[in-house]
């Protein structure tokens, strides 16, 4: 269950390259959302832990995502990977169906190559949405 955000942190990754600029406030609010639902399903105790989890998961897609070009392919690759194996069925495929949809509409909207530098911010603008919602658990 944990890595059911990081998840969620790469495909909204790839549909806010796609719908980011129509719906920017929209998407980073359902993000900040379903991140802090995810933070919040522990005890209060473990809420800091988990977040500081989330935020090390968002560091490693920020590497990803800097380290040069990355094609729809290589994200879709990622996200798949964190897609936690012990997920009941239904929430398994549910999650993968997702990706695959976020990833065929992400082709439609800016091709299979690799991404460009304003998908890249687009991609950016999303996590850093997750970001900002998780940091509040995080003592500081």
């Amino acid at each position: 269950m944990k890595k059911l955000l990081i998840t969620l942190a790469a495909l909204v990754g790839f549909t806010g390259c796609a719908t980011l600029d129509q719906h920017s406030a929209s998407v980073q609010f359902i993000v900040g959302q379903a991140a802090m639902r995810y933070v919040e399903q522990v005890a209060p105790a473990e809420r800091a832990a988990r977040a500081t989890r989330v935020l090390a998961v968002l560091d490693e897609m920020k590497v990803l995502t800097d380290d040069g070009p990355i094609s729809i392919a290589d994200l879709a690759s990622f996200a798949l990977s964190k897609v936690p194996a012990n997920l009941n069925p239904s929430d398994r495929q549910l999650i993968v169906g997702v990706i695959n949809i976020a990833v065929q509409e992400l082709k439609l909207k800016v091709g299979d190559g690799v991404l460009s530098a304003d998908a890249l911010v687009r991609v950016s603008a999303v996590l850093q949405a997750v970001r900002d919602a998780v940091s509040i658990y995080v003592a500081r």
